[in-house]
């Protein structure tokens, strides 16, 4: 069998199948589960491997909250959801001035929905956090989403599922 190479056809095999092995141990965390959480007026999709941490208390309904924190198993990410009914203010949020230093704030305003982009870093220096909030004034409501990161390494390794966490929010109504 020397000099013998394998067919292009069964070569072509042999490497998609390694490809995809290597696709799918490339990042063990990409390939998760989900699980739901229902807030009062919402659900999300979150990791299944993360902790869910109900934060502000709905005004508007006997049970349920209006935000959470979902925090990675080794605890050095979180991803938050702020989805009220109607409008409200995300104060589990607010700047911590004695530890924390707002980093960038930018706001825009179009057709009545303004929209606060906001990065927060501690002064140690050992986390930094980002917001979206999304204020729409015609229809009363809000919507906030946010990360907390140790570094832009862990940032770039959570951002997909970040991602996805957000994409799957259901707000729902009366």
């Amino acid at each position: 069998m020397k000099g013998r190479s394998l067919s292009p056809i069964l070569a072509t095999v042999i490497f998609l199948a390694f490809a995809i092995q290597l696709l799918h141990a490339a990042d063990p965390a990409e390939n998760k589960q989900s699980k739901t959480f229902k807030g009062a007026w919402f659900e999300i999709q979150y990791p299944e491997d993360f902790t869910v941490e109900p934060s502000l208390k709905s005004p508007t309904k006997v049970s349920g909250h209006d935000s959470a924190f979902f925090v990675s198993p080794s605890k050095e990410v979180s991803f938050y959801v702020f989805s009220p009914q109607w409008n409200g203010k995300p104060t589990d949020i607010l700047l911590k001035t004695d530890k924390e230093t707002e980093v960038s704030l930018k706001k825009t305003e179009k057709d009545g929905v303004v929209t606060i982009e906001c990065t927060i870093a501690a002064k140690d220096s050992s986390y930094t956090r980002s917001y979206t909030d999304v204020e729409d004034t015609r229809s009363n409501t809000r919507q906030v989403f946010g990360i907390s990161y140790p570094d832009q390494k862990v940032y770039d390794q959570y951002k997909d599922r970040y991602s996805q966490f957000k994409s799957s929010l259901v707000q729902f109504g009366d």
